[in-house]
């Protein structure tokens, strides 16, 4: 199982408008609500499996 790992704290809805309105730019609503949800967090697993094969993530 992947889960997400992170040190940072929690992203709100406003920290976000406040970047798109900064950097002119509407994010995704999934985009959204996957860095709320999971505050930017990285995979803990450095890979996983996809039937008989095992795929590695080289960077995040």
């Amino acid at each position: 199982m992947i889960t997400g790992e992170t040190d940072e704290k929690e992203v709100n809805l406003e920290t976000i408008l406040n970047v798109e309105k900064a950097w002119d730019v509407l994010f995704p609503i999934d985009f959204i609500e996957c860095v709320t949800k999971y505050h930017g967090g990285e995979p803990s697993a450095d890979g996983f499996n996809v039937g008989k094969r095992d795929v590695l993530f080289t960077t995040y």
